[in-house]
């Protein structure tokens, strides 16, 4: 059981980074369109 409850851990762990990631990365290609919109 607790072999099990620490897998999961690391899964949901991982899946949330993953979304934190993806998510981070959005917004930095979101910033760099307005950044390079700004200098033209």
């Amino acid at each position: 059981m607790r072999a099990a409850t620490g897998i999961t851990a690391i899964a949901l762990g991982g899946t949330a980074l993953l979304i934190v990631v993806s998510v981070v990365l959005d917004l930095i290609k979101k910033v760099d369109a307005q950044v390079s919109m700004r200098e033209y």
